[in-house]
C-alpha cells in the first residue's frame, strides 16, 4: 500500500507538470466567465475545515487500573455522520492522537461537531462494547475562523472529566486547478504519513522495553548508582539494533530508498519520544494529579518517587540513556552516510533532549531562578502569538503552519520552496525559551517541587487567558475580525 500511495503522488506530480496547473489557473481566473459557468462555480464553492485531534488530558479512566484505551470519533451533527476516527491510544489518561480530518460545508452555514472519546476493552472487545469516556461539542462558523488555512487551537471541556485539544483551520474549496492539485497532494501525503506511522508503531513494544527502567536497572543497579563500562552500556542496546536492523532489511527489499529513509526517520522520532518519557516525568503529572502526587512523593534517602513515573533517574542513568541515543543516531541510522543525514536526525526534538543534562544536576533554587528569567520571554511569545492572525511570531513558526495549507501544496515549486524555507529558518528565542522552561519544570518535579510546578502551570494558564482577553478587546476596539485562538 505504501508503494501504491507513493506511486500515486509521483503520477500526480507528472500530471501537474503536464497540464501546467499554474498557467491553467491563471487563464481561468483572467477569462470572463459566462453566467452559466459562474453559477455552476458558485454552486460548487464550499468551505473546507481541517480538524486536527491532538490529544486529551485527565480523561475518565475506564479500566480497572484507572486508565483508558481511548480513541476519538469526530461526528458531524448533520445526519449524525462520522467524519473520522483516531487510533486507539493504550493505557493512558493523557492520550496523544495527532490525526487530521476534513469536513466540507456550504458557504455561510454552521457546522456542529461532536468529539466522542471511547474506551476500547482490548482483548475483551468481543464480549464488551466500547465505553464512552466523555463528549465535547464545537460549533464552527466562518465568522470565528479566519479563512487562511492556518490552525486555530481550541481546548474543549469534556462533559465527564478532562479536556481535549484540537486545531481547526479553514480554506475556501473552489473549482480551481491549483486547489484541486493541492488538495489531492495533501490527502495523499497525509495517507502516506499515516501508513508510515502504523508501520513504525509496530516497533513500539520492543522500543519501550529497550528504553526502560528495567534495562537501566540491569546495568546500573536498583539504585542507579553503578557506573557501567562502555561495553556493558552498548551491549544493553544491541538487541534493539538487531531488531530494527532485521525489520528495516525486510522493508528495504520492497521500498525505495526515499521511502526507507522516511520509515527510519519516523522510527527515530518514536525513539526520541520514548527516551523523553524515560528521562523525565511529564508536566501533566503536575497539571492534573497534584493531590495524588503529594501523597506519593516521599523521601527515601537521597531519592524520591513520583506517582505515574517512579524513581527519578540518577546522573549515571541519564548518561547511559544519552550514550544509547548517540549510538543509535550515529552508528545505526546515520551509518557513515548510508542512512539519513545528521541534520535530519539531530532535529529540534533531539536538541531539546540535550537540555536535560545541562540542568539536571542543578539545585532547585538555581532552577527556579532560571524559570523566573525565562518567564518574560515565554509570555512575550504568547502575547505576540495571540495578538493577531496577521502577526508572524517567527518566520520558522509561520513556515511550519503555512506548509500544511492546501494552497501551499498546490504546486511542486511551492512545496520545494517551503521545504527550503523550513530548513533555512530557525525557531525564535521565545520558542527555544518555551522548550527550556518546560524541561526545567519537569526536572523540578523530580526534585520534589511538584507543588511549585503546579503553581507555575496554574499561573501560566491564568496569564494566557489574561493575554487572550486583552488582545481580543484590542482587536474589537480596532474593528478587526476576531479569530478565536487559544494556547496551552
Amino acid at each position: 500500500m505504501l508503494n501504491n500511495v507513493d506511486t500515486m503522488i509521483s503520477l500526480l506530480e507528472k500530471l501537474e507538470s503536464k497540464v501546467d496547473s499554474t498557467k491553467l489557473s491563471t487563464i481561468m481566473n483572467e477569462t470572463p466567465e459566462s453566467s452559466r459557468y459562474k453559477n455552476k462555480r458558485a454552486q460548487k464553492d464550499c468551505l473546507l475545515y481541517t480538524i486536527r485531534v491532538k490529544g486529551a488530558h485527565d480523561i475518565k479512566g475506564c479500566s480497572s487500573n484507572g486508565l483508558s484505551n481511548s480513541s476519538v470519533s469526530v461526528i458531524y451533527s448533520e445526519g449524525h455522520k462520522c467524519i473520522g476516527e483516531t487510533i486507539v491510544y493504550p493505557n493512558s489518561n493523557d492520550p496523544i492522537w495527532d490525526q487530521e480530518f476534513d469536513l466540507s460545508t456550504d458557504v455561510g452555514s454552521k457546522a456542529t461537531l461532536l468529539f466522542k472519546i471511547f474506551h476500547s476493552p482490548g482483548r475483551f472487545k468481543l464480549v464488551r462494547k466500547n465505553e464512552l469516556c466523555g463528549t465535547a461539542a464545537l460549533t464552527l462558523t466562518p465568522k470565528q475562523i479566519i479563512n487562511d488555512g492556518f490552525p486555530n487551537p481550541q481546548t474543549l471541556q469534556l462533559d465527564t472529566r478532562g479536556e481535549i485539544d484540537i486545531e481547526v483551520s479553514l480554506e475556501n474549496e473552489k473549482l480551481d486547478p491549483l486547489f484541486c492539485i493541492g488538495k489531492s497532494y495533501r490527502t495523499l501525503s497525509r495517507t502516506r504519513d499515516r501508513i508510515l506511522e502504523l508501520m513504525v508503531n509496530k516497533f513500539s513494544p520492543f522500543v519501550d522495553y529497550a528504553f526502560s527502567k528495567e534495562v537501566l536497572k540491569m546495568i546500573c543497579g536498583s539504585n542507579g548508582r553503578i557506573k557501567p563500562t562502555d561495553d556493558d552500556t552498548y551491549d544493553a542496546i544491541i538487541p534493539l539494533f538487531d531488531y530494527l536492523n532485521a525489520n528495516l532489511n525486510v522493508l528495504a527489499q520492497s521500498l525505495s530508498k526515499e521511502l526507507l529513509f522516511m520509515v527510519m526517520l519516523k522510527a527515530w522520532d518514536m525513539l526520541l519520544r520514548t527516551a523523553d518519557t524515560l528521562l523525565l516525568p511529564q508536566l501533566d503529572i503536575a497539571k492534573h494529579k497534584l493531590a495524588h502526587a503529594k501523597k506519593a512523593l516521599w523521601n527515601m534517602g537521597s531519592t524520591s518517587s513520583v506517582l505515574g513515573y517512579g524513581r527519578p533517574l540518577t546522573h549515571t542513568e541519564i548518561e547511559v540513556v544519552f550514550k544509547w541515543l548517540d549510538a543509535i543516531c550515529v552508528d545505526f541510522f546515520y551509518n557513515n552516510g548510508e542512512g539519513p543525514g545528521l541534520e535530519l536526525l539531530k532535529n529540534a526534538e533531539y536538541q531539546n533532549l540535550l537540555l536535560i543534562p545541562i540542568y539536571y544536576d542543578k539545585a532547585g533554587m538555581e532552577l527556579k531562578k532560571e524559570v523566573a528569567r525565562l518567564l518574560p520571554l515565554y509570555y512575550k511569545y504568547i502575547s505576540v502569538l495571540t495578538e493577531s492572525s496577521e502577526v508572524e511570531v517567527s518566520r520558522h513558526l509561520t513556515t511550519v503552519q503555512r506548509r500544511k495549507t492546501i494552497m501551499a501544496n498546490s504546486s511542486k515549486a511551492k512545496r520545494l520552496q517551503y521545504e527550503k524555507d523550513l530548513r533555512l529558518t530557525e525557531a525564535s528565542s521565545q520558542e527555544r525559551a518555551l522548550a527550556t522552561l518546560d524541561i526545567i519544570l519537569r526536572i523540578l518535579i523530580t526534585k520534589g517541587e511538584i507543588e511549585y510546578v503546579y503553581k507555575q502551570l496554574h499561573e501560566r494558564k491564568r496569564k494566557i487567558k489574561q493575554i487572550n482577553v486583552a488582545n481580543l478587546v484590542n482587536q474589537v476596539s480596532q474593528g478587526k475580525k476576531i479569530c478565536y485562538k487559544g494556547t496551552k
